[in-house]
This record gives structure tokens, sequence and C-alpha cells, in this order.
């Protein structure tokens, strides 16, 4: 016991002078998404009606964000990466109706449109979809 709290006392001592054990994790802030830049005029024609959506509540106040918020969705990376299937924005993916079975489309769409609805810059709105799915 008493070699434990010797041993204990002293890992908190190299901790208070700042020397890491060889076991101790390493936290790394990962890079952002590569987010677009939003494209002047961009509207939200083509972000699908409500009539076209099923009952949900969660589904139907994403897309009416999108559809609220279409230049700021069209600035954020889709943490899906559909971009590989052409959707070049989050507000592609609510020109279809993908948001409507994908988990990450839905919940970014809804993180995005509750920072919008707070006033916040396109670049707050990215660093929190960065931390969220990043």
């Amino acid at each position: 016991m008493a070699r434990l709290a010797a041993y204990s006392l002293g890992g908190l001592a190299a901790l208070a002078a700042g020397v890491r054990p060889a076991h101790a994790s390493v936290t790394r802030r990962r890079p952002g998404f590569p987010h677009p830049d939003p494209r002047r005029g961009v509207t939200a024609a083509r972000v699908l009606p409500v009539e076209r959506l099923p009952d949900g509540e969660d589904v139907r106040a994403a897309y009416a964000f999108a559809r609220k918020y279409p230049e700021g969705f069209d600035g954020l990376y889709c943490a899906c990466h559909c971009q590989s299937s052409g959707h070049r924005s989050l507000l592609a993916c609510y020109e279809t109706d993908q948001p409507t079975g994908c988990h990450y489309c839905q919940s970014e769409g809804l993180l995005a449109g509750r920072h919008l609805d707070k006033g916040e810059t396109l670049q707050q709105v990215r660093a929190a979809v960065d931390e969220e799915y990043g």
C-alpha cells in the first residue's frame, strides 16, 4: 500500500512538473470538415416541401431550418460524407429525401438551425458542427 501511495504521489509530482507518463492518452483536436463556401444568391427553392415529407417532428423541423437558412446550410459540409454521391453541401441533402432516413443529415440540420436561430455566424455554426461530428 505504501508503495502504491508513493507511486501515486510521484505520478502527481510528475504531472505537476509537466511530464506526461508514457501511457497517458493524448487528446488531439481533429481538423474541421472542408466546409464549402455558400453560393451567392442561393435559395431554398429546391428544398423539399413539407407535403413530400414523412410525419415526424424532427424531420419536418430540420427541413424547416433548411428553408429558413439556405445560405447557412449551403456553407456546411454534411457529416454523413454524402459529397461522394454528389452533394456539395448540407443544403443539397435537403433538396432530396436523404435527411428523412439519414441520422447525420437530420441531426446536423437541427444543430445548425438551432445555432442560426440564436444569431450565430456561419463560422460559429461550422465550429459547432466540427465539434459535434468532426
